[in-house]
Parts: structure tokens; C-alpha cells; sequence
């Protein structure tokens, strides 16, 4: 019994890996998303595209030129960047909460030693730990992207 579960739980901490890279998001000409507090609409009026950015309900609204396109864009990227560090730092975190909890649960009622497939629980646990500082390091950098082009986009 406690084979299979190791197994199970292995199999759940490899998807948990996988996942956040499959839910990157996809790109098109008329968009919109929000994330954060950030939030950004596209829309082509002609041969013009016009966008409206915003902060915390703040908008403001410019057609796209040569001068600003550069920022539009990485404002636009910033903001999803931090929609996906946010689906990746609940998932690891909850991934390593899991595994976590799993080990203990695990080694107190049925003694599991590291030769049974402990360290690999273990292992996991640790590297969703890993992945999960990077992701918040990933989402304050995102963060800090967007407020700079936000800043500039107003400016």
C-alpha cells in the first residue's frame, strides 16, 4: 500500500513540474489580461491599434506608434509573466505542501525508511521548494517589470 501511494505521489510531483510550463500563455493581435493589480486591452480600430493600460483601476488609454510600441510590449509581457509566476508559485508551493505533508504522514504511521522511496518523496519535496523560490523570485522581477513600463507608458 504505501508503494503505491509513493508512486502516486511521485507521478502528481512530476506533473506539478511539468504544469506551469504548459500554461505559458499564447499570443494574438487583440488581447487582454490581467494580473496582479496590471491589466492591458488591445484593440485594432482599423489599421490602428489602441490599448489600455491600467494599475489597481487606474487606465489609460494610447494608440500604438512607433515611440511607445517597445514599452506596450514589454508592459504586455510583464503582465502575463506574472499571471504565469503565479500559477507556478501556488503549484510548487502547494506541490512541496503536499509532498511535505505526505513524508511526515508517511514515516510516523508507517515508518517509512529512505529505502522504501522516502528520499524520493523527500527529493521532490525538495526540489518544489526549489522551484518554488525561483518562481517568487521570477514574480517579483515580473512585478518590477511591469511597474517600470507602466511608469514609462504614463510618462
Amino acid at each position: 500500500m504505501a508503494k503505491r501511494l509513493i508512486w502516486l505521489f511521485l507521478a502528481i510531483s512530476i506533473l506539478l513540474i511539468v504544469a506551469p510550463n504548459v500554461l505559458a500563455g499564447s499570443s494574438s493581435f487583440i488581447s487582454e489580461e490581467q494580473a496582479g493589480g496590471y491589466e492591458y486591452t488591445i484593440t485594432k480600430e482599423g489599421i490602428e491599434y489602441t490599448w489600455t493600460v491600467g494599475y489597481k483601476g487606474n487606465q489609460s488609454v494610447s494608440k500604438e506608434n512607433e515611440e511607445n510600441r517597445e514599452e506596450l510590449n514589454h508592459f504586455k509581457h510583464a503582465v502575463r509573466d506574472i499571471k504565469k509566476q503565479f500559477i507556478s508559485v501556488w503549484t510548487f508551493a502547494s506541490g512541496f505542501l503536499i509532498l511535505t505533508i505526505l513524508t511526515i504522514l508517511l514515516h510516523t504511521k508507517n515508518k517509512l525508511r529512505f529505502k522504501d522511496g522516502g528520499a524520493f518523496i523527500f527529493l521532490f519535496a525538495v526540489i518544489a521548494f526549489g522551484q518554488t523560490v525561483v518562481a517568487l523570485t521570477e514574480l517579483d522581477s515580473a512585478f518590477s517589470d511591469a511597474r517600470f513600463y507602466y511608469d514609462r507608458l504614463l510618462n
